[in-house]
């Protein structure tokens, strides 16, 4: 099971860093604070 979990935390960090090289700043922080707030109303349900 660890295993699978560093493949994934690997697959993801390389997905993001794909899409990271195609977006600007403010894109970035905009969607950072979108998924925070998502996660947080997720959280109150």
């Amino acid at each position: 099971m660890i295993f699978l979990g560093i493949v994934g935390i690997l697959v993801g960090v390389w997905v993001a860093n794909k899409v990271v090289d195609k977006m600007n700043e403010q894109a970035i922080r905009k969607l950072t604070y979108a998924m925070i707030g998502i996660s947080g109303v997720i959280n109150l349900i």
